[in-house]
């Protein structure tokens, strides 16, 4: 999942967000391909929701 670019976030955020997806009970882990990146069966617009409260 890429993030437009006025919602990147910082590798030490993905990390909280990662962790927040998994208590919201989705599958999440950083990407092998782009260490920018994060895998998830959670859709975009609940991963967006989650990403603007941390």
């Amino acid at each position: 999942m890429r993030f437009p670019i006025e919602q990147k976030l910082t590798l030490h955020h993905l990390g909280t967000l990662i962790n927040s997806l998994q208590k919201e009970g989705f599958a999440a882990c950083r990407s092998h391909i782009d260490a920018n990146a994060i895998k998830t069966n959670c859709p975009i617009a609940s991963c967006i929701d989650v990403a603007r409260v941390i």
